[in-house]
């Protein structure tokens, strides 16, 4: 047997490897042993089939078996033995193999592409500076908010005919056939013309628009339609609206029932409490959404900074292969870019994990289960059977998927571990913003 490795580039190589009949021979015939010991033939006692007549039957589907079962393992062991980083898996020379006599040659030869990243350093030091927003919050963002819950703690009506604030349910369809969904529609974040469209309209009207005059933001159109801003980045052209439903909502009154729907029983007495409860609240949300803005600038900081060549040939091929008839190569083309900046992302936590010997144990998997699966229940509070029944709920997501659902909360601990490290050991300078600013900065 002989292996070589060939370096076509920086971040591709390939896997040459060579067999002769005594590299399989022994294999194949022990397995032929094995078959005709199992066999049940008629005509021959069972266990008793002579391995001619096996070899005559199922000799040719053994060796293909035992050859690629060898090859398989052999090629796994080289890019283990001499430590190849590897990025997915190698991809066998199909074409290669094609041209194979299984019923006459007895020398074969296997080649397989593999793709690695060049090396790299992630620099976590002083030098990278990044800023962590802290949001200024006015008597104009607690009376909004007010307002908002008002109207969604408030009584709901169908009225005949819309006015402006009224909630819409209906279908929506594009006029060239590639969007149609029976969803909800709200117009405060649309063009003043658009509003006025929908002013006056009935169960039943039909109103046409251009989506992308109407709704001039991805997030102002992703909440009119309470679809993710992922799903309508590529929403253009003409839509129709179908009106099968209009709501209104009469603003709740600023009561104690209304604030104890809103904190909880005697959380606040009065409308003042109530007010500075609310903008605390606010801010408190802000400070976790800033705290995920400065985890995403930080990602995107080391990312761009962190020279990593990755084998963006190898990569594509091997997506597409590994997803056969899910995607195809204009998607993965489409979808690469983020792909790269995700895999490298992971790269450099492994990286500063290795070095730094940050460790994951089974009891933080087991707390951030628990916790991912307890937002499912809306964080409500755990009595202590409720707890236990949430142990043995995390338990079991952990064991399912074949370890997989395990392995991806560890890594989501692992990377959030690493980031706060990184926060450790980076400048990281405050800046007061107001709600609006904010906003705006983390929609880019």
């Amino acid at each position: 047997m002989d292996i070589t490795l060939n370096k076509k580039s920086n971040t591709e190589a390939t896997i040459k490897i060579s067999l002769n009949q005594n590299d399989y021979q022994s294999q194949v015939a022990e397995k032929i042993k094995e078959y005709s010991k199992k066999a049940n033939l008629k005509g021959f006692r069972p266990g008793k089939v002579p391995t001619g007549v096996i070899q005559r039957m199922y000799g040719k589907s053994i060796l293909v078996e035992e050859v690629n079962h060898l090859v398989s393992h052999k090629v796994s062991d080289y890019i283990r033995e001499n430590k190849i980083q590897v990025l997915g898996q190698p991809i066998p020379n199909e074409e290669l193999m094609n041209k194979i006599d299984w019923d006459n040659q007895k020398d074969f030869e296997f080649e397989y592409e593999i793709g690695f990243a060049t090396e790299f350093k992630a620099d976590v030091s002083k030098r990278k500076k990044l800023t962590k927003y802290v949001i200024k919050t006015d008597e104009k963002n607690i009376d909004e908010t007010i307002e908002r819950l008002q109207k969604q703690l408030g009584e709901t009506t169908e009225p005949e005919t819309a006015e402006a604030g009224d909630v819409f349910t209906g279908v929506l369809k594009s006029e060239d056939g590639s969007f149609e969904k029976e969803l909800t529609l709200t117009i405060d974040k649309a063009t003043k013309k658009e509003q006025k469209a929908f002013i006056g309209t009935k169960k039943g009207d039909e109103i046409t628009f251009d989506i992308r005059k109407s709704f001039k933001k991805d997030a102002d159109l992703a909440e009119a339609i309470g679809q993710p801003v992922d799903e309508v980045k590529d929403l253009k052209g003409n839509f129709t609206f179908k009106i099968d439903k209009i709501e209104r909502k009469a603003p709740a009154e600023l009561n104690e029932e209304f604030f104890e729907k809103v904190f909880g029983k005697d959380s606040v007495k009065d409308e003042k409490e109530f007010r500075a409860k609310v903008d605390e609240t606010i801010k408190e949300n802000y400070d976790r959404e800033s705290g995920y803005l400065l985890d995403r600038d930080i990602r995107d900081k080391f990312v761009e900074l962190t020279k990593i060549e990755l084998p963006e040939e190898f990569l594509k091929q091997w997506i597409v292969k590994n997803n056969e008839g899910e995607v195809n190569r204009d998607q993965v083309e489409d979808e690469f870019e983020a792909y790269s900046r995700d895999l490298k992302w992971s790269m450099i936590i492994d990286q500063v994990a290795e070095e730094n010997e940050i460790k994951v144990d089974n009891d933080e998997i087991m707390e951030e289960a628990k916790k991912s699966i307890a937002q499912q229940f809306g964080g409500m509070q755990m009595n202590d059977e409720m707890s236990q029944m949430l142990d043995q709920i995390a338990q079991n997501y952990l064991q399912q998927n074949n370890g997989q659902n395990y392995m991806n909360i560890h890594n989501q601990v692992k990377g959030q571990k690493v980031l706060d490290f990184i926060k450790e050991k980076i400048e990281i300078n405050e800046k007061e913003v107001d709600v609006d600013k904010f906003n705006e900065l983390a929609q880019n």
